[in-house]
């Protein structure tokens, strides 16, 4: 049960109101504006919760990383994280005639403001993102209860089941939809892959708040900011 908390309720936390007022601390003693304070705690609240995770697995569990999807990564591994994040640009782009002018607005609320963060806070963000999601949802998730029931499916079921849940609750229903096709492909990776690193640098590549707009200068993000995109 500590493991499924670790793996399914900590990424779920939201501390607005502690690290609101930490980020005004922050701030406060350093150069850094109270929005990158917030999203520096975060980055740290994420990696984190993949540590503590992994600590878990091998000190409670006792059981090796590789029960969660920790090996070498190899070319074909690489391979098939590039073509889920080529197939995930695809079917999003695909969707997006779909979704509604509100539903759009209210993703890119947000999105705006972090493109205008720093390019290395943006950067450490989504690879702290994309690695607590991927080992609790994806690995954590699929691999226990492939190991209790013996079928990949079920857990397959419940990491789907699981993270869309958790993008309703943190991004709300527009948010959570526009990022259906990616989560269904990203369990799909683990599920073929079973490679932690693998899933990891797809969920990375997949946000488009790093692969679009990562290298671009200051002077055009705010054009950038408001196109519509996958999100994690």
């Amino acid at each position: 049960m500590l493991g499924l908390f670790l793996a399914i309720v900590m990424p779920m936390l939201q501390p607005e109101v502690l690290f609101l007022n930490a980020a005004e601390v922050i701030s406060h003693l350093t150069s850094i504006s109270p929005y990158s304070a917030v999203a520096l705690l975060y980055t740290a609240k994420y990696f984190l919760d993949g540590a503590l995770l992994l600590l878990f697995v091998r000190y409670a569990e006792k059981e090796k990383l590789n029960s969660v999807g920790i090996k070498r990564v190899t070319f074909f591994d690489a391979i098939s994280a590039l073509a889920t994040c080529l197939l995930a640009f695809s079917v999003n782009s695909f969707g997006i005639h779909f979704w509604s002018s509100q539903a759009v607005q209210h993703s890119n609320q947000g999105r705006h403001l972090f493109l205008l963060l720093p390019r290395t806070l943006r950067f450490s963000y989504d690879a702290a993102a994309s690695f607590a999601e991927e080992i609790g949802i994806h690995a954590y998730i699929i691999e226990r209860f492939t190991m209790l029931t013996g079928e990949l499916w079920v857990g397959g079921c419940l990491s789907v089941a699981v993270s869309l849940s958790m993008h309703f609750y943190v991004w709300g229903a527009h948010g959570g939809i526009e990022r259906l096709p990616s989560l269904l492909l990203l369990a799909g990776l683990y599920l073929w892959r079973r490679n932690l690193g693998a899933s990891v640098l797809a969920h990375f590549l997949i946000d488009p708040e790093l692969s679009m707009v990562l290298m671009l200068p200051k002077s055009i993000i705010h054009q950038v900011a408001f196109l519509p995109g996958l999100g994690h």
